[in-house]
């Protein structure tokens, strides 16, 4: 990544940052967040030195202090988006306007990498960052139930009563404008339609459905241990899909275990697998668009585990995406 560092306010400078810097950013992790921050390797030295590259962290700096951070994580060639995650801010540099600054500057940089959207989740206990990223052309798209244990976080806000913590997911469209042909039930048609037009990308609603031709699914399964949940990402549909899954709600059930299930809905047998997911408790929670050359949704098991999603803190372009998800989990 072609990188120059960028003066800000004539004072502070945005900068990629180098291996002599790490204390300072396990120092700003756990001045936020103390010793629960989900991603573990911000905690050791090592990991991090090994990681650094691939995380493309970026600084926020007042002479040799460190005054925030942010990663923009290359997904490709998985997916074709970049991704901009952990942005900390620490307290005493808040409110001068650098988080934005800081957003603005790695989502250049990603467009002039060719990624074909910035994707990014943010915190639901406040809506500051929510705010700023859709001031800067970020869509809201979803939201993700049960990253989190509540119980095990630690920061600086209000975490409320929800035993898991929920994540909004925005997207910035870049290079990809065209979204395809979209397969997606009738019931969820009307809010996949307002999403991709809030994107401004073109794309074609087909609902019809199709039985896949082939027996097995092809899927991967990322388990977190310490947070109790599961990300199933779905790249091949088959007539084992719902058996597949099955098998995983039966290893991983109880207790706070949830699951996150990504779902290509450019695949002709999507709809047939949204109905075999919903037999199993998943329901939709929105796109995960323009992240790749397949159009996808998520999809989340929750089980047993209680949230209170009027405690969540969301813009108005997020409530009523939140309000529309859970009118359709309820009618289901």
């Amino acid at each position: 990544m072609n990188i120059k560092p960028k003066l800000v306010n004539g004072e502070y400078i945005i900068r990629l940052a180098e291996q002599s810097d790490v204390p300072s950013i396990i120092n700003c992790v756990k001045e936020e967040y103390g010793d629960s921050y989900y991603r573990r390797e911000f905690y050791d030295e090592d990991m991090l030195r090994n990681s650094l590259d691939s995380y493309n962290i970026f600084l926020v700096c007042h002479g040799d202090e460190l005054c925030g951070m942010q990663s923009m994580i290359d997904r490709r060639p998985l997916d074709t988006n970049m991704e901009a995650a952990s942005q900390i801010f620490r307290k005493k540099y808040r409110g001068k306007g650098l988080p934005k600054e800081l957003i603005i500057y790695t989502c250049e940089k990603a467009k002039q990498e060719g990624a074909s959207c910035v994707y990014t989740t943010t915190v639901t206990f406040h809506n500051v960052t929510q705010s700023m990223f859709e001031k800067i052309g970020m869509v809201p798209v979803a939201v993700n139930f049960g990253s989190y244990i509540t119980a095990k976080m630690n920061n600086s806000y209000a975490l409320g009563n929800s035993e898991k913590y929920a994540q909004a997911i925005l997207v910035l469209p870049l290079k990809k404008k065209n979204a395809g042909k979209i397969y997606i039930s009738e019931h969820e048609k009307d809010l996949v339609t307002y999403l991709y037009k809030k994107l401004n990308v073109d794309f074609e609603i087909d609902t019809t459905i199709n039985e896949p031709t082939e027996v097995a699914s092809e899927i991967s399964v990322k388990v977190t241990e310490r947070e109790q949940s599961l990300c199933i990402r779905v790249n091949k549909i088959g007539l084992d899909l719902k058996s597949v899954i099955e098998e995983l709600q039966k290893k991983y059930a109880g207790e706070l275990w949830t699951m996150q299930l990504i779902l290509p809905t450019s695949d002709r047998e999507s709809i047939w697998a949204q109905a075999k997911l919903k037999e199993l408790g998943f329901y939709f929670t929105g796109l995960k668009p323009l992240c790749n050359e397949k159009e996808q949704i998520f999809m989340q098991y929750i089980g047993n585990v209680k949230f209170y999603p009027e405690e969540f803190v969301f813009t108005d372009d997020f409530r009523y995406l939140m309000d529309e998800i859970l009118s359709l989990k309820g009618s289901i």
